[in-house]
């Protein structure tokens, strides 16, 4: 019997090798930054502190036109104005993380628009993907509501019964591993082969779980040893991610962390908060630096070869959904 998750992994790679290869910086850098948002994304933000009993003082804001009103003019915002930094930040960073999971659902299919057709762009598939990355959005959030609705019932049944549905939890603890187990696959085959099915046949994302569940259960053995060889794959994955995350951590963190040593020694004394600015921005820069040569030089090229990996498997078990034939077209004339 033929493993398609064993045989897919040649034409994936001979596939990835004959998209990024010869080396071209436009191609790679476009790449780059749908992998970002696909696969690598990450992001961090950074806080300060506000002195405790600050305030800022607004001394006669009011004029008084030479009444006296009977009221204090020197305002003060001790905690009020703090409030609001804080609320802006929230909110500020609140649609910064609903941007971020808009494009990166959308560039789900851009993605593989790009890997089927050879076209490494973004304009024109952006929009083509536009609804149904949308449609992948609403499916996860609704799915996470649900999550937060089951431990809520949990919670409040822990306490009716005073810590003894807790009890019974912990009993159960074998049967949320298998749950776990059944979460990543449901994860994993959503964004390997229900995404591309989307792709193929425009629908949506219940109707294309509707269809990967048919092919499921025609043929579940192929599925299976493909979610085994899978999750090694993401293992290794994630391990060569991290050497080379670490190897460039070390590249630039090494003369950052000497600079940045020697500009506070000398600006310090003068002004600590400068000093203390430069050097948080000298380690945010690294950071993004570090963040960028590895999405590009490890993300690129293993993301590719994943999605490959799993659009040819697709293919092979499921040929009504296979969507790589310029691609085996390139193969072969490569």
């Amino acid at each position: 019997m033929t493993w398609h998750a064993i045989d897919a992994f040649r034409p994936s790679y001979h596939a990835t090798r004959e998209l990024l290869l010869p080396f071209s910086l436009t191609r790679w850098l476009v790449l780059a930054v749908v992998v970002f948002f696909v696969g690598w994304s990450g992001g961090f933000f950074g806080t300060g502190n506000v002195p405790s009993g600050s305030f800022i003082e607004v001394p006669g804001i009011i004029p008084t036109f030479g009444f006296d009103s009977g009221v204090d003019l020197n305002v003060n915002f001790p905690a009020v104005f703090t409030s609001i930094v804080i609320l802006f930040v929230a909110l500020l960073a609140i649609l910064l993380g609903i941007l971020v999971a808009v494009i990166s659902s959308i560039m789900q299919f851009v993605f593989v628009r790009q890997l089927i057709t050879r076209e490494i762009r973004i304009r024109g598939f952006f929009g083509e993907s536009l609804w149904q990355g949308i449609h992948l959005l609403l499916f996860w959030v609704g799915i996470g509501l649900l999550l937060v609705g089951l431990m809520i019932v949990a919670l409040i049944l822990t306490i009716v019964t005073f810590g003894l549905f807790l009890l019974v939890l912990i009993l159960l603890i074998p049967l949320f591993l298998v749950a776990g187990i059944a979460s990543w696959l449901f994860v994993r085959f959503t964004f390997d082969f229900v995404v591309p099915i989307m792709v193929a046949e425009e629908s949506g994302v219940i109707e294309g779980w509707r269809r990967l569940w048919t092919e499921i259960r025609t043929d579940w053995t192929q599925y299976g040893v493909y979610a085994v060889i899978r999750f090694l794959l993401d293992i290794g994955a994630a391990f060569a991610v991290g050497l080379v995350g670490v190897f460039f951590l070390l590249l630039l963190g090494i003369p950052a962390f000497i600079v940045g040593f020697a500009v506070y020694a000398l600006v310090s004394a003068a002004s600590p908060t400068l000093a203390v600015a430069i050097v948080v921005g000298l380690v945010s820069l690294t950071l993004l630096l570090v963040g960028a040569l590895t999405t590009i030089i490890a993300g690129v090229p293993i993301q590719t070869f994943l999605r490959y990996y799993t659009l040819f498997v697709l293919a092979r078990i499921s040929p009504q959904y296979d969507l790589l034939d310029e691609v085996d077209t390139a193969i072969d004339t490569g």
